[in-house]
């Protein structure tokens, strides 16, 4: 399936592409938007992308569900400007295998200017 665009679209989409080529999942995401003060906003959302039924390329099943929830600060000046702090903690659905740890603490700054 390919979008119109021509290209893959489990690449831009996070929900879709967490569950696209896993067997047999049911998945969910919830968000929301506080607005401290006129252009300074906190939005947050959480998702579940089930546990499904796909035996990895090194034959472990899945053992918990697989989440993620993003947490961003968003900050908003002007028309121009739109500067972001955001953090996203993910986990597998493979986490109890083995010694690693299989979640991802990710963080993000973002600075974009419209001209």
């Amino acid at each position: 399936m390919y979008n119109i665009f021509g290209s893959d679209p489990a690449y831009t989409s996070s929900l879709f592409s967490r569950n696209q080529y896993r067997q047999d999942v049911k998945a969910y995401k919830v968000g929301g938007t506080y607005t401290i003060i006129k252009g300074l906003k906190v939005l947050g959302s959480y998702a579940n992308y089930g546990k499904s039924k796909t035996v990895n390329s090194s034959g472990w099943t899945p053992t918990t569900d697989a989440y993620e929830v993003d947490v961003c600060l968003k900050y908003k000046p002007d028309n121009a400007w739109d500067l972001r702090l955001c953090n996203a903690i993910r986990s597998s659905e493979y986490d109890s295998y083995g010694d690693a740890e299989r979640k991802m603490n990710h963080i993000r700054v973002i600075a974009a200017y419209t001209f």
